[in-house]
């Protein structure tokens, strides 16, 4: 899910305080704003919060129109720079405007982890990376823990050393696991068949999700994709080893953790 927020002028001319704009399964590399950027959202829905806020909420058929950027602003980089490390990357998918995108998950020197879109040729230079390498990266923010890079030289192979975390501080065991644990790296046995189901939303929109029980010698927890990310769970089997890439430990519906494949993460099939 992305979000944002938003003031009008809407319909008729009239303003009001900023709104909250939530798009659930929407191509998040249209997401590429800056702060004071004009743009136009179609077909959202409103929903009125318990406190009498309104809340426009999208999904895949939103369509997010950047209309124009603030004075000053362009295509280049904004200056923000940063090296970082490689922790995972998904698969390449293709935005609403035909290009190529690539979501991976990177340490910062603070260890925090972000999220780097990288769309268009910049793809290609990050898939160049390998899982556990440093880059130097200029991007631009999507929003505190995201960003997002466009241009082949955006992304740069770093020589030396750092103090980012690697991909070994992240191996997780399903006992240990809590819905407050950071994205994790697991090795586990299949122990069920995949099963997709349609599943209505509170807003009633059916969207695809994808459930496998998963082991490992201290427990057993669900894993779960929801949808264009259901490809990554079919033809899961009974018995066969998985490695997790970076999978996100959420509360389940009765408050025990389950793993969310995000786009960043990875499932192999051994």
């Amino acid at each position: 899910m992305q979000a944002f927020s938003a003031v009008g002028p809407w319909p008729g001319g009239a303003t009001g305080p900023p709104v909250r704009v939530a798009l659930w399964g929407a191509d998040e590399s249209l997401l590429n704003l800056e702060v004071s950027s004009r743009i136009r959202v179609a077909n959202v829905r409103s929903k009125v919060l318990p406190q009498g806020e309104i809340e426009l909420h999208g999904d895949e058929g939103t369509l997010v129109t950047l209309l124009s950027r603030p004075s000053g602003s362009g295509r280049g980089p904004t200056g923000d720079s940063a090296v970082f490390r490689l922790l995972s990357f998904g698969s390449v998918r293709t935005s609403r405007d035909g290009e190529p995108v690539l979501n991976a998950l990177v340490a910062a020197p603070t260890g925090d982890l972000k999220r780097l879109v990288a769309k268009g040729v910049a793809s290609q230079s990050l898939s160049e990376i390998a899982p556990g390498d440093l880059f130097d990266c200029t991007f631009r923010r999507l929003d505190e823990n995201a960003f997002i890079c466009d241009r082949r030289e955006d992304l740069k192979p770093f020589s030396g050393d750092a103090p980012h975390p690697g991909t070994d501080a992240f191996v997780g065991k399903i006992r240990r696991t809590t819905p407050q644990s950071p994205p994790s790296v697991f090795e586990v046995i299949a122990l069920s068949r995949t099963t997709l189901n349609d599943v209505t939303t509170k807003d009633g929109s059916a969207v695809r999700k994808a459930e496998a029980l998963v082991g490992d010698e201290t427990g057993e927890i669900k894993l779960v994709a929801w949808r264009d990310l259901v490809d990554t769970l079919t033809g899961i089997v009974p018995g066969q080893r998985l490695r997790l890439s970076f999978v996100e430990p959420q509360p389940g519906r009765d408050g025990a953790a389950i793993l969310v494949v995000r786009p960043y993460s990875q499932v192999v099939k051994h």
